[in-house]
């Protein structure tokens, strides 16, 4: 048992530490004089992982993260704050930051880190990992393969999905959205299904839309952040693919009547 502990960790050390050398993360700050005033701190920290912002006087609202396929917006209510930047996906990012009335933009990029020499070692651990992801996951004796397989079988490859995830605890709320390939949603639904058990992650959140016209969808998504709640559209559809919220309210009712995952 130590034997495999000591594995399982030498595995998380050993893929962190390549996320961490596999990609690179410009910041630009802003320096406007208003902006730095409000803001006097803007930058990576040590390791570039990570946004720090610290503001001496005025409480930070939020932060939004965005580009043309992806919206992260984090609830601060802080003088301080550091965000993670790992999970973002390589692109460019505007970072918006409301601070009172003042919304102060900064900009940012994530590149892969191609002087890196792991491609051939990342290319196994992904081969590895997508592997290990197939492999049914057991909670309390009971085996979410089912579900996988369940999920497989409905999602079109072709088609794009909105996926709008919440995590919710008692010292913060994260919001993150953003268009997934069908082969990303999947692990989603498996990963909230799996939380809800969890007294920190009961309160999480996942909706997923399919989308008909990503190009058309986001172009009014990026002018109205809540556009993914309009009643009708012609370039998504508007019944869920997928609802957490739903999924638990038939579930406490006994009553499985939406998709069932």
């Amino acid at each position: 048992m130590k034997i495999m502990i000591k594995t399982y960790c030498f595995i998380i050390f050993l893929i962190t530490s390549l996320f961490s050398f596999g990609q690179k993360i410009f910041f630009q700050k802003n320096i406007n004089s208003t902006a730095q005033n409000i803001l006097e701190v803007q930058k990576l920290n040590i390791s570039g992982d990570s946004l720090i912002l610290e503001s001496n006087q005025l409480k930070i609202i939020e932060v939004d993260i965005l580009n043309d396929e992806y919206l992260q917006t984090i609830r601060v209510d802080s003088l301080e704050a550091k965000i993670g930047l790992n999970h973002l996906p390589y692109g460019n990012y505007v970072i918006q930051t409301k601070v009172k009335n003042h919304n102060i933009v900064m900009y940012l990029e994530k590149i892969k880190d191609l002087d890196s020499d792991i491609s051939y070692v990342d290319i196994q651990l992904k081969e590895k990992m997508r592997h290990i992801s197939k492999l049914p996951i057991e909670v309390d004796g009971k085996y979410f393969s089912f579900y996988r397989n369940t999920l497989e079988n409905q999602i079109e490859e072709k088609k794009m999905y909105w996926v709008v995830s919440e995590t919710n605890s008692s010292f913060s709320s994260t919001k993150t959205m953003g268009l997934k390939y069908p082969e990303e949603i999947i692990d989603l639904i498996v990963k909230v299904k799996l939380e809800e058990r969890t007294e920190v992650g009961k309160n999480n959140k996942l909706l997923i839309f399919e989308v008909y016209d990503t190009a058309e969808f986001m172009s009014r998504q990026l002018r109205n952040r809540k556009y993914y709640e309009k009643g009708n559209s012609t370039f998504f559809n508007v019944i869920p693919f997928y609802s957490s919220e739903d999924v638990m309210a038939n579930t406490s009712n006994n009553n499985l009547t939406y998709n069932k995952f």
